[in-house]
Formats: C-alpha cells, structure tokens, sequence
C-alpha cells in the first residue's frame, strides 16, 4: 500500500478514536458530573488532542521531533482553529440558515484535512518517518559515504597540497586546517576559488557559499588563473595524497560490519576520479563495492547525479539506501537524491554549522551509525 495512503488511513482512525474519547469525557463531565459546559469541553478537547498527539506521532508520523516543540505547534494550531470554527459554525448556523448537523460535519472535515496537512508538513515535515519504529520498518540495503572528512582524515593532505599549489603561483599559502577545511566539499576548482575569495578578504566562514556552479570572475577572478592553480595542485596532491591520510576511527570494523550483514557501501566523492581510486583501493583495499569521483559526463555532488550513477551499478533504489556525510554539500546531495543523510560530527564543518543547514541526523561514532542501520543493533 502506499506509504502516504497508510499514512492518511492511520490519521482518520486515531482522529475518529479521539472524537470519541472527546464525546465520551464530555458526557461524563457535563451530563453526569453537573460540571460547567466551558470546563467539560475544554478537559475533553485536551484529552482528546493529546491522544490523537501522542498516537499520530508515534505510529502515524513515526517523527523523531522534539516533542515539547511539536506540542507547541499542535497548541498554536488549536488556539487558531477552536475560536475560528467557532465564529465560523455560528455565521453558518444562526446567519446564514445552514443545518446544524451539516455545519458540524463539515467543521469536522476542514479540521481533519487541515490538521493533516498542517501535521504533515509543518509540525514534523523532514523529521517524518525518523523514530525507530519507522527505522525497523525500512530495510537499508546500501550505504554511501562521502569521502573527505567522513570516512578519511584527509584534511593533513590537502592543507599542504593546497598551500603549496597556492604558493608556487603566488597567491597567500599559510592556510591552517580549519580553512582549508571550509574550502573542501565542491571539487578542487571551487575550492581553489574559496582559496582566492579568502585571500582577498571573504570571511572563512562565509567561503561555503560559493558554489560549484559560480563563475571565478563573479569574484574578481579567471578561469585560467584557477586552471593554473589546479593543474599545480592535481598531480602533487595525487602524489602526496597518502602522506598523512588514515581513515577516522572505527570506519575499517564499521565497512566489515557491513558487508556482513550483506549491506553493499560506495564512496562518492567529488574528489577528482583518479585520486578518489588510489585513496580507496590503498586506505580499503576491496571495502567498496562501487568508488567514483568527480568526472567528466557525471555533475558534481549537490547534484544528485554521482549518487543515481552508482545506485544503479550496485543495484539498490534510493529508498534502499542512506548517504553519509559531513558538510553543507553532503546534505543537500541527500535531500537532492531523496536519500536520508547521516553526518559525522567529526568532519569539515562544526556541529553547529550542520544544525544550521538542515542536518536531521548527527552521530558521533560508527556505532551510533551502525545503530541507524540496523536499530535492531544493541
């Protein structure tokens, strides 16, 4: 059955479960407790709002959100629908002659369909189907890895490959890991450009923001004087790429787990092709069932064209699979490719700055990930 159908389904009947409880309380409150009618509503509308909460979130939506947050948006919508509907049944009912029974009906039915809406798309939105029930449920068949700064400790490397390509052609070369780091995630050309943007006084922090698709000269720059640069940086960095490279704690026991389990891994890195091979075939030997890097034919990670190319060598859909990361880029190439992301905390941007741009799902070590995989997993 459709996910989004089931979805709909299950809303209708803990909705239908909580009139009930609505009607129930209600009765038992006002008929028989004697108690003020404004008091009777209000206990069994919370009653009733909270049930269908607590049940829609958990099976409904299967949303990992917060939940004192998600509380609160359900509350607001509440304090905006009640008053309204009530204005609304009474202009219907008293001004314009409408039926009562048809009045409530319909109340009911533009409370069902916007709640739903409002509950799909705003209240839990991107933290739908993230809980654990929702994890169980879906069977991962593959997982992708980004390269720099997820599953290799590269930046070592790739500080002393920029700088020195930076110095040979006369340009500042004192950049430290941080910014170097900041630089990495676009391919070499935008990260040489990033390079020359901070050079001439752009903020590191901000250096993200040029993208793979900008020109060098919106900056004041040429594509020739970033060829030049790249063509120095490419085969000394080739060369030197191994230098200090190791791969982050765990990855090595985290691919062998794995593919124990039977779950094909990819490295897609817009790293260029060749050095994206030495570094997988060296650091991993056969770990990998597909490596592929930046080349011609194949556009470059946000566009979700490098995950679609080795989806379909693997044989797995998008729905099978999770993409792994650490930056900006890596996130939006999930949200491209319609693929759950994981970040590790540990690569080229902050915990802060993947909070920033929209990371749903952060972990610490392998394990925490494995868990995501498999949360069956103790």
């Amino acid at each position: 059955m459709n996910k989004e159908l089931l979805r709909t389904i299950k809303f209708t009947l803990f909705s239908i479960s909580a009139g009930i409880i609505e009607i129930c309380v209600f009765t038992l409150m006002y008929d028989y407790g004697k108690m003020l009618w404004i008091s009777s509503y209000i206990v069994a509308l919370i009653l009733s709002v909270l049930w269908n909460f607590t049940f829609n979130r958990y099976y409904t939506f299967m949303s990992a959100s917060n939940i004192p947050l998600a509380m609160f948006l359900i509350g607001v919508y509440y304090a905006i629908f009640a008053p309204l509907s009530t204005w609304g049944g009474h202009v219907l009912k008293d001004d314009m002659g409408w039926n009562g029974n048809f009045v409530t009906i319909f109340l009911m039915a533009i409370n069902f369909v916007t709640e739903y809406v409002y509950d799909r798309f705003f209240v839990y939105g991107g933290k739908v189907d993230t809980n654990k029930r929702a994890r169980k449920n879906r069977v991962i068949k593959a997982v992708l890895f980004d390269m720099d700064g997820t599953i290799l400790n590269t930046i070592d490397d790739l500080r002393v490959a920029t700088n020195y390509a930076l110095e040979k052609t006369g340009h500042k070369y004192d950049f430290d890991n941080e910014a170097v780091g900041m630089f990495y995630g676009s391919g070499v050309e935008t990260a040489i450009l990033r390079a020359l943007a901070a050079e001439d006084g752009m903020p590191i922090e901000e250096v993200y923001k040029i993208g793979d698709h900008d020109k060098p000269e919106q900056y004041g720059f040429s594509s020739d004087e970033i060829n030049a640069i790249a063509a120095v940086y490419r085969p000394f960095y080739n060369f030197h790429c191994n230098d200090n490279t190791k791969p982050f704690d765990g990855i090595n026991e985290l691919l062998v787990t794995l593919r124990e389990k039977g779950i094909k891994t990819a490295v897609v890195s817009n790293k260029p092709d060749e050095t994206v091979q030495i570094l997988a075939k060296e650091q991993f030997g056969g770990m990998f069932d597909v490596a592929l890097g930046g080349k011609e034919g194949v556009e470059l990670k946000p566009a979700r064209d490098m995950l679609d190319t080795v989806l379909a060598q693997i044989g797995c859909t998008a729905e099978e699979a999770i993409y792994v990361g650490d930056t900006d880029i890596d996130i939006l190439t999930g949200k491209n490719a319609k693929m759950p992301v994981v970040c590790f905390s540990w690569g080229f941007r902050t915990l802060k700055f993947l909070k920033k741009h929209g990371a749903k799902h952060i972990v610490n070590n392998t394990k925490e990930l494995l868990e995501f995989v498999d949360p069956t997993i103790k």
